[in-house]
């Protein structure tokens, strides 16, 4: 008898861990992606150099973001309570009447259905962010690495787990007479994979973010209008991305070569002939003197009187 209740017990503290990580797992799951289009969403104003972030790193958004999964995080701390409290009843021997029973499992039933939708919800919430924030790179004339793996590797299965979660709920309240274990065998499979498939693509694009910034071809990187990659001196420490603002002209930096070199001596370089020629004293200019030439005589202006014209006057 006491190895039963021990086993019991057991079970009961099994099932409240679960229940307590399946609340952290999709609570905070969905934020890791929006945190990523946050992060590279910022970026966006340092590699275009423009004034306005994107819109999935502004603030109110941000507040949303977090507000989802304070709301996520506290359904299903709610759900995971009751179902240990109602097991815990079980255990000790409560004698549970048929309207409490029926009671705690309408409870149990809505608040399941709130995690459903909460979970499509959020889902919506990260294929809009992923999807806004390739687009605004796009605007921005910027390739991004982690942005477009996120949009296509993990995108597809976050559309995949949130699909699982709503087709499930709906046939458990539509279909009666149904292979209870064989359904929630292959729900189980299905939403472990795409889960996995998630974590998986957040923890890899940790390979794009940690490359090294010196080799010119981070997973960062602002194009031209012409589709070259532009010059730029804003690559930062340690965060592998290569944020080149456009520029005019089409030049590009080659890569420095930092290969070892052995010691050679100095040698001066050899001096230009520039052909020197001693200077040459031009030839006297043919300087005779030439008398100067007297000037012309002055005008007479001295004054003479007037002196009227000669004949009869007019009109006689």
């Amino acid at each position: 008898m006491g190895n039963h209740v021990l086993g019991a017990q057991a079970s009961v503290n099994y099932t409240s861990a679960i229940t307590f990580l399946y609340a952290v797992d999709i609570a905070f799951r969905p934020i890791a992606i929006l945190w990523l289009c946050h992060f590279r969403g910022r970026l966006i104003a340092t590699g275009a150099m423009v004034r306005k972030d994107a819109f999935v790193s502004s603030t109110w958004k941000k507040i949303v973001d977090w507000c989802f999964v304070v709301v996520t995080f506290a359904v299903g701390i709610i759900y995971a309570s009751l179902t240990t409290y109602v097991n815990n009843a079980i255990l000790k021997g409560n004698v549970l009447t048929a309207a409490q029973r029926l009671n705690y499992v309408r409870i149990l039933k809505v608040v399941h259905r709130v995690i459903v939708a909460v979970i499509v919800l959020f889902a919506i919430n990260v294929i809009v962010s992923l999807i806004a924030l390739k687009v605004a790179q796009k605007r921005a004339k910027i390739l991004d690495k982690v942005a477009t793996f996120l949009l296509l590797i993990t995108l597809p299965f976050v559309i995949v787990d949130a699909a699982e979660a709503l087709f499930a709920e709906i046939w458990i309240s539509t279909q009666k007479n149904y292979d209870t274990t064989l359904f929630s065998l292959i729900m189980i499979i299905v939403e472990g994979a795409s889960r996995l498939m998630i974590y998986v693509g957040i923890v890899a694009t940790m390979k794009f973010v940690s490359a090294p910034p010196s080799a010119h071809q981070g997973d960062y990187t602002a194009v031209s209008t012409t589709g070259q990659p532009t010059p730029g001196d804003h690559e930062k420490a340690g965060s592998g991305w290569d944020a080149r603002p456009p520029s005019l002209g089409q030049y590009q930096q080659p890569p420095h070569d930092y290969s070892y070199q052995p010691y050679q001596p100095y040698t001066p370089p050899p001096k230009q002939d520039y052909g020197y020629q001693p200077y040459a004293q031009p030839p006297p200019q043919d300087q005779i003197y030439q008398p100067y030439a007297t000037p012309p005589p002055p005008q007479d202006h001295i004054y003479q009187p007037y002196a009227p014209p000669a004949g009869p006057p007019p009109g006689r």
